[in-house]
């Protein structure tokens, strides 16, 4: 980072220097967001745990009532959703808008955030095609994706219900790989 002096000695800083401070800033509350939810997804079962014998040792206070089964069911479905952007957007993002330069022809901010989405689009059709290519070697009936699913018409009988399951597929199997 840039440190901005006051006074005569004013900084002949470039815009470069500036575009430079403003990727590095951007990447790190992006990662901090993503630290936090790490950290709250750890806590959340401690606390669980914790809300809930305080509950079953104190039913009647007023001052636990507000803690009930469907506040706790929405924390884990919040912190799941978070940590879900976290993983599959945010962490690729920082890290694309991080490395890239913008296209050929343009600079700035705009010109990067152009090419890191157009970095992540791609990527996910990769993500999504290997998914698909693992998922149909190992031809197994329970095969979260078919071919139905992917071009929208009727190849096969089998048919998946959700088309959220092959996320949640993706995103157990990226767990899996990173523990």
């Amino acid at each position: 980072y840039q440190r901005r002096v006051r006074g005569p000695h004013i900084s002949n800083a470039s815009n470069e220097d500036l575009t430079e401070a403003s990727v590095y800033r951007i990447t790190i509350y992006l990662c901090s967001f993503t630290l936090s939810v790490s950290l709250a997804a750890s806590l959340l079962l401690p606390t669980s745990i914790l809300s809930r014998e305080v509950v079953r040792h104190c039913p009647n206070s007023y001052f636990f009532k507000w803690i009930n089964g469907k506040l706790i069911k929405d924390l884990w479905n919040g912190v799941f959703l978070c940590s879900n952007l976290s993983l599959f957007v945010l962490l690729p993002f920082s890290y694309f808008y991080l490395e890239s330069e913008g296209f050929t022809g343009s600079r700035g901010i705009v010109a990067r955030i152009k090419e890191t989405f157009t970095v992540l689009v791609l990527l996910s059709l990769v993500t999504a095609g290997c998914s698909l290519l693992i998922t149909r070697l190992i031809g197994t009936d329970t095969a979260p994706l078919t071919l139905t699913l992917v071009l929208g018409t009727v190849f096969s009988e089998k048919i998946v219900k959700s088309p959220w399951f092959m996320y949640s597929y993706m995103y157990s199997m990226a767990s899996l790989l990173g523990v």
